[in-house]
This record gives structure tokens, C-alpha cells and sequence, in this order.
């Protein structure tokens, strides 16, 4: 008891005999203890050699770590693509609306107030703050979040929801007034019938009679 108690077990003359006898007795290959033998002396040496061990585990090990890396990223391109179509498309819709009115009162011409001025103010956001964001994140690809932009599309994706939020804000005319330098006075403005046309006098001059 008092050898369980300290954790310790000795080897006594008569095991180690025991186990060198083992160890070496040789069986036909027709007895059970050639299978037994076989089974007692397979073992497994996990001490490998420093220079050994990485040449098999290590290929498996870096496969593992970087495929869902390698899927990560392209999920987040992905989803920086999807936001870039997004946002096209919202910039699409609100040029659309915006275009109504002045279709609606047939005008062949739209002032710089609907295309010039909310473009030009969108491109003098979005530029600094796409550079800004490069030099914040030391790289061209923009990561926002879960979303990755590559190349121009965070200039697109900015530019339109930028474009989008100014138009609808401080540029949306839902009765357009129509300038009268596109309109001149003379011409009938768009929305307003025709005048018939009037009958031309003509003169008619005869000889004084001598």
C-alpha cells in the first residue's frame, strides 16, 4: 500500500526476467502467442526527430488553416461586389424619379441642377474619403466590416449612395420650373397646347393709272 500511496512501482529481478523472456522468445508462426507477440511489440514513437516531424503534419496543418481563410476572403469580395451592384442600381432608381417631372412636363432638356451639380458634389466626398481609407488601412482594398471593395469599386459604391443621398435631399423638384435661357419666351414652353396658325395677310399692289 505504501508503494501506491507515493505513485512509484518497482522492478523486481523476477519481472525483469519476465519481460526479457518475453521480449525475445520467438513462436511458430502456427501458435496464438506469435499474434499476441506481434500485438505486445507494436508500439508508437510520438518523440519524433525535430527535423522529421514538420516534413508530414505541416502540409496538412497549413491546408487547414488557410482554406477558411481563403473562403473568408472571398466571401467578403463577393459581398463587396453585391454592394457595389446595390448601390448602382439605388442610383439608377433615384435618376429615374428625379427624370419623371420633367417628363411629365415635356421638357427636351433637364437643367444642371439634376445631373451636374449632385454628381460633382458626390465625387468631391467620395474621393477624399476612399484615399483617406486606403492610407488608414495601408492597403488599395478598402475592408469594411464584412464587405471587401476592390480596386475602383469603393469610388462606385461610395459615389452612388453619396449621389443618391444628395439628389433626394437638395435636389429633388417634384414641380420643376423650367428656365426660360432652355425655354426661350417666344416658343411655346413644354406642356402648354399650340396655337393655331394664323392666316397671313397678303398685299396686293396695281399700277397708279396715268
Amino acid at each position: 500500500m505504501s508503494e501506491k500511496k507515493q505513485g512509484k512501482e518497482k522492478m523486481t529481478p523476477y519481472h525483469s526476467q519476465y519481460y526479457a523472456h518475453e521480449l525475445t522468445k520467438r513462436c511458430s508462426s502456427e501458435k496464438i502467442e506469435k499474434l499476441s507477440q506481434s500485438l505486445f511489440n507494436a508500439t508508437v514513437d510520438m518523440d519524433l526527430h525535430p527535423r522529421a516531424a514538420p516534413s508530414f503534419p505541416a502540409p496538412f496543418a497549413l491546408v487547414r488553416s488557410t482554406t477558411p481563410r481563403s473562403e473568408c476572403i472571398r466571401m467578403n469580395q463577393f459581398s463587396g461586389l453585391l454592394v457595389t451592384a446595390l448601390s448602382v442600381m439605388v442610383a439608377a432608381i433615384v435618376s429615374g424619379v428625379r427624370l419623371k417631372p420633367y417628363l411629365d412636363a415635356g421638357a427636351a432638356r433637364t437643367p444642371p441642377s439634376f445631373m451636374l451639380y449632385p454628381v460633382l458634389i458626390a465625387i468631391a466626398i467620395t474621393v477624399p474619403i476612399v484615399f483617406l481609407l486606403r492610407k488608414l488601412q495601408g492597403k488599395k482594398n478598402i475592408d469594411i466590416g464584412p464587405v471587401t471593395f476592390n480596386d475602383r469599386m469603393p469610388f462606385i459604391a461610395l459615389g452612388c449612395i453619396v449621389y443618391a443621398v444628395i439628389a433626394m435631399t437638395f435636389f429633388y423638384d417634384r414641380t420643376p420650373v423650367l428656365s426660360p435661357l432652355l425655354f426661350p419666351p417666344s416658343q411655346n414652353q413644354p406642356g402648354q397646347p399650340e396655337e393655331p396658325d394664323q392666316p397671313e395677310a397678303i398685299k396686293i399692289s396695281f399700277p397708279a393709272a396715268r
